[in-house]
């Protein structure tokens, strides 16, 4: 952690820790949003209720975050938050392993449980990344990298629904491009 935090916009988007925030939510957490966007038509394709697996999702990232915020204040604080931030990122990574699996397999299973692990961590992403801003920026330039920071999600999520998104929603198999790019992606 940086001791001496006070610096211009110009010289923190300069830094190691902008271009890791910046890298990780274009590539690993947009795809998160992007599963959000799609998960209720791959339940219905998939032959189970997709409102139920959105309701599934919902409660999942909103438990994410209360629970890893809750966590971290009360254990990870000793844990420098880039690591708990690259973790994240790490852990939804196993998730979307877990939606290829289903890919292959087609079992109910690992639909549920790769969905709702990517989304609680995705929903678990908020209370880490603000640790993340608060130890690498000065606090006078919190907001601006936080607002830089969801800029970038929705930057990476409309390029990876562009490129990569359901090539159509009636059959599982339109899901296989989007459920293997997310996985691609969370590795970076």
């Amino acid at each position: 952690v940086d001791e001496d935090k006070e610096a211009s916009l110009s010289d923190a988007l300069r830094t190691p820790a902008f271009r890791s925030l910046f890298i990780a939510s274009f590539l690993g957490l947009s795809v998160g949003t992007s599963l959000l966007g799609f998960v209720e038509p791959l339940g219905d394709a998939s032959g189970l209720s997709g409102a139920a697996l959105a309701q599934g999702t919902l409660l999942a990232n909103c438990f994410g975050r209360v629970v890893v915020g809750l966590a971290y204040d009360v254990w990870f604080r000793y844990i420098p938050s880039q690591r708990v931030f690259f973790a994240l990122i790490g852990s939804m990574a196993i998730a979307y392993f877990f939606l290829i699996l289903y890919t292959f397999t087609g079992g109910s299973f690992l639909l549920w449980l790769g969905c709702l692990a990517a989304v609680f961590l995705y929903g678990s992403s908020p209370p880490v990344i603000a640790a993340f801003i608060k130890d690498y920026f000065s606090a006078g330039l919190n907001g601006t990298v936080l607002g830089l920071h969801h800029l970038s999600i929705a930057l990476g999520n409309f390029v990876f629904m562009w490129a990569l998104g359901p090539t159509q929603t009636r059959t599982s198999e339109g899901f296989l491009r989007p459920l293997r790019g997310a996985f691609i992606c969370s590795m970076f």
